[in-house]
C-alpha cells in the first residue's frame, strides 16, 4: 500500500531483461482508516525544517523495476547512485542519476547475488559496494571514476552476518558495520588507503540489534544508529577521531521502528528516518548543530516525511547530491516498486530518462 505517492512516472522499456521485474500497477492508496495522526510520535512540534513544502513528493524512477529487500544509495563522481537487489534473480543492479537523467539500471559484473540490502560508500576515490551474499559472507566490489567495477572479493576475517551491512569513511578509514549471527552484536572492520584490513572487532558495550546498522559523520565524528530488539527504540553511539566511543545511548522520546533506521548528513543537519511499526508510515528528525547534544531537545520532535505521504515495510535509502537530500523507498505490499523524494531548494525533475 503506498498512499498517493503523486505522479508516477512512465514506465520505460527497459526491463532489465526480467531480473528486476518490471510492473504496471499504479501505487495504491492507504485504505480508510491508515491516519498519521494515530501514529505519529512524540508530543513536540514538528521542525520548521520538516515542513511539507520543502519535499517534491514521491516519483517512481523510471524502469519499473522491482525490489523486495531496501534500496541503498551514494553519490560518487558527480553522479546519484542506487543500488537495488532483484526480485527474481537476488543480483544486484545499479541506476545513475546526474541530476537530469537517470541512465537506466544495469547489472554490477560478475554476477553476484545476496538476499539483504546493499552498503555503498566513497573512499579514496572509488565508490565500495558492500552485501552479504548468500553463503553469508561478506563481499565488496569496487567503481572507478571511468565506470569500471572490479570484482567481488570476501572481506577478510570470515566474519558471516544474517542482515545488511553498513559503511562509512571517517578519519582517512572506511568503516564496515555488521552484525553478528549468533549473539546479535554489532562488529566493525576498517580499511585504510593502503588496503590493509584491521580485523572485525567488536563495537563496546554488547548493544543487541535484529537489524542492519546506520553509520553517519557528522561534525566530525562517527555517529551509529541501531535499532533496540525488545523495545524496538533506536539508540546512537558515537566515535571520535581519537578512536573513543561515547557508549551506547537511547534517542529521547517514544518513536519506534521494526526495521533499520537511516541517517545522512545535509546542509549541516544530521537526518534520521524510520518507519511506523503499525502503518508503516516513514518518519523524519532532524538534529542542528547548533544545538547542544547534552539537551538532545531536538530529537523530541518527530514528523512525518513530506512530499504526500507514503508508506513503505523496509528501511529507507538517504543521500546527498546536488545541495538536495534524496529519499529513496520501495513501495508496499504487491508495488514493491521503487520511489524517490527530494528535500532542499527545488531542483530539475527526478523522473526523466
Amino acid at each position: 500500500m503506498v498512499k498517493k505517492l503523486l505522479a508516477v512516472i512512465g514506465i520505460t522499456t527497459f526491463l532489465l531483461s526480467g531480473c528486476l521485474s518490471g510492473s504496471t500497477g499504479a501505487p495504491q492508496e492507504a485504505p480508510p482508516g491508515e491516519t498519521p495522526t494515530v501514529e505519529t510520535p512524540g508530543g513536540g512540534a514538528t521542525p520548521p525544517a520538516v515542513t511539507a513544502d520543502q519535499w517534491s513528493g514521491w516519483t517512481q524512477i523510471p524502469g519499473g523495476a522491482t525490489t523486495d529487500v531496501a534500496l541503498a544509495a551514494a553519490a560518487f563522481n558527480n553522479k546519484l547512485y542506487v543500488l537495488a537487489r532483484g526480485n527474481g534473480d537476488k543480483r544486484i543492479y545499479f541506476n545513475m542519476y546526474d541530476d537530469s537523467n537517470w541512465s537506466g539500471w544495469s547489472q554490477v559484473p560478475d554476477g553476484a547475488t545476496t538476499d539483504a540490502a546493499l552498503a555503498p560508500v566513497v573512499f579514496n576515490n572509488k565508490l565500495y559496494v558492500f552485501a552479504k551474499r548468500i553463503d553469508e559472507l561478506i563481499y565488496f566490489d569496487t567503481c572507478d571514476i571511468s565506470g569500471n567495477w572490479s570484482y567481488w572479493t570476501q572481506v577478510p576475517g570470515g566474519r558471516t552476518t544474517d542482515v545488511g551491512l553498513a559503511a562509512t569513511a571517517f578519519n582517512n578509514k572506511l568503516y564496515v558495520f555488521a552484525r553478528g549471527i549468533g549473539d546479535k552484536r554489532i562488529y566493525l572492520n576498517t580499511y585504510d588507503t593502503s588496503g590493509n584490513w584491521s580485523g572485525w572487532a567488536e563495537v563496546p558495550g554488547g548493544f543487541n540489534t535484529d537489524v542492519a546498522l546506520a553509520p553517519v559523520v557528522f561534525n566530525n565524528k562517527l555517529y551509529i544508529f541501531a535499532k533496540g530488539i525488545k523495545d524496538r527504540r533506536m539508540y546512537y553511539d558515537i566515535y571520535d577521531t581519537s578512536g573513543n566511543w561515547s557508549g551506547w545511548g537511547p534517542i529521547p522520546g517514544s518513536q519506534t521502528t521494526d526495521v533499520a533506521v537511516t541517517a545522512a548528513a545535509f546542509n549541516n543537519k544530521l537526518f534520521l528516518f524510520s518507519n511506523g511499526i503499525t502503518y508503516k508510515r516513514m518518519y523524519v528528525n532532524i538534529f542542528d548543530s547548533t544545538d547542544g547534544w547534552s539537551t538532545w531537545s531536538a530529537w523530541a520532535n518527530w514528523a512525518e516525511v513530506g512530499g504526500g505521504g507514503g508508506t513503505t515495510d523496509v528501511a529507507l535509502a538517504a543521500a546527498a547530491f546536488k545541495n538536495q537530500l534524496y529519499l529513496f523507498a520501495r513501495g508496499i505490499n504487491n508495488n514493491q516498486l521503487i520511489y524517490v523524494n527530494t528535500f532542499g531548494p527545488p531542483s530539475s525533475s527526478t523522473g526523466s530518462e
